[in-house]
Order: structure tokens, then sequence, then C-alpha cells
């Protein structure tokens, strides 16, 4: 497992020793005699199997996906309006790049605009057949094309905001209908303040709806000062918080 998911299974498995032993605290200060409270505490192990199945359902509902993968189901991905910008709010962006992918293999023409390279988004999330713009330093003119994965790769400086929306403007003049994802605000807002970055995120909603286009902007909960993250909500179409 990555460290982010045993970072993740870690978290479960504490909150469910924590939830099972604050019921067996509950129920014995409720006055029950031990043999009573034996019967009780089977009876609840006896249903841990249907209990766990019904938080999976429920949680692939929140993430929008169905038992035999990625597919999403009613009110996830496959209901993403054209033209629209979602807010994903989740510690590691897991379910962004699985609605990024989905979206993709649907047929829609992608766009990543990260700092992971391509090498992970393959090896990690299972990309391919997209354009990736990646965050860093240095920009470069070209850009790299895998033809094994059907990657194109280039380098766009964080600091140049104007760059990046250009690029971002071409692709979708040549891409009808593309999904774009974009995982990277918080080093965008080290690299150039927040007010800029919320002027350049404005922007690309104002041309969504030209273009067919989907924005998808993954961010962790508490990576932004509130009244900045108040501002980035208020700016999307929708905000989902895993």
């Amino acid at each position: 497992m990555t460290d982010e998911r045993v970072e993740y299974f870690l978290k479960g498995y504490k909150k469910g020793l924590k939830e099972a032993w604050n019921e067996i605290l509950k129920d014995g200060s409720s006055g029950y005699s031990v043999t009573e409270l034996r019967m009780m505490i089977k009876s609840k192990m006896a249903t841990i199997e249907q209990r766990g199945e019904a938080q999976a359902e429920l949680l692939k509902k929140e993430l929008g996906i169905k038992d035999e993968g990625d597919v999403p189901v009613g009110g996830g991905p496959d209901e993403l309006m054209e033209g629209c910008s979602y807010l994903i709010k989740e510690h590691a962006p897991e379910a962004s790049y699985a609605i990024f992918r989905y979206m993709m293999r649907k047929g829609n023409p992608g766009l990543c605009v990260t700092r992971k390279s391509s090498r992970v988004l393959k090896e990690k999330y299972g990309l391919e057949n997209f354009t990736l713009l990646r965050l860093g330093k240095k920009e470069s003119s070209r850009g790299v094309l895998s033809s094994a994965l059907g990657i194109s790769e280039s380098s766009i400086s964080s600091g140049n905001l104007s760059s990046l929306y250009e690029k971002i403007v071409s692709y979708l003049d040549e891409n009808k209908g593309a999904v774009m994802l974009v995982d990277g605000v918080e080093y965008l807002v080290s690299q150039n303040e927040f007010k800029p970055v919320m002027k350049f995120i404005q922007r690309l909603n104002d041309i969504l709806e030209k273009h067919g286009a989907y924005l998808i902007i993954t961010i962790s909960p508490n990576s932004l000062e509130p009244t900045d993250m108040s501002t980035l909500e208020r700016e999307m179409t929708d905000v989902v918080e895993i």
C-alpha cells in the first residue's frame, strides 16, 4: 500500500475501534447485566458485515462509483453538467482522478494541470491519452508526446498564470467538450498568492460554457485560509467534500 493508503486504512481502523469501545461504554453504563451485555455484543458483532456493506454503499454513492470499477452512478461524475465547475475537497485526490479518468473513458478529451509526472499519473491513477501541463519552476515551449500512452506533457511555470491560462484556452479551442482537472491550487497560491489564483480560476469559469468544457478542482480541505476557501467555493458550480 502507498503511504496515503496506509494512512487512510489506519484512520478507518482507529475510527472503528473508537466506535466499538464507545458502544461498549454506553451499554455498560446503562445497567445491563454481564449476560445481557454479552448477548448485545454478540448481536452487534453479527451485523458487522451488513453494517460494513452499508457504509461501503454510502461511500460509493458519495464518490459516484459502481461495483464494477470507477463507473459513476446517479449524482456522480456522469451527472456533471457541461460548462460547469466542481470543487472536490479531499485529503488525497483519489476521487478527483477517478472522475477525471471516467470522463475521459466516456470520450471527453482530458487536460490535467498538476505537479505530478505522467509516469505517476499512469501508474497511480491509470491515466492514458491525455494532455498534461506540469507545474514547476521552468517552462518548456514544446510538449513531449509519449506515443505508448498517448500523453502529451509540457512544463509550465507556476508563477506565470497568464501563460497557463493561454495554454488552457488553446487546448479548449482544439478540444470541444474537454474535462480539465486542476490539482495544485495550493501550490499555485504559494507561488502567486491567493487573489491572482482566484482571478485565474474565475477566467477559467468564464470560458467553460463557450467550449462545452468541464472543470474539476481538487484541493485538501485545510490547505487554504477559511475566508479564501469560502471565496473559492462560491465561485464553483458545486462543492463536494469527501
